[in-house]
């Protein structure tokens, strides 16, 4: 947890990071991702594919640029 009189401009990337991931594959449906975002309180999610390597992260941005709502 971040102490509260550390100075900003002395925070780590790892002072603020996000250790517990959420992935999901790329074949969910974005409809799904937002659900999965929703109920786990997060605004990215970590997606892999069948062999579940990293290709990339959807934003909950991302989905509402698209129009995508639950």
């Amino acid at each position: 947890m971040l102490e509260k009189n550390k100075k900003f401009n002395d925070l780590l990337a790892k002072d603020i990071m996000t250790s517990n991931l959420i992935i999901t594959s790329s074949e969910t449906l974005a409809v799904d991702a937002l659900r999965i975002m929703e109920e786990k309180k997060i605004g990215q999610l970590i997606i892999v594919n069948s062999n579940k390597q990293y290709i990339g992260i959807i934003h909950i941005l991302d989905l509402i640029k698209e129009g995508i709502s639950i």
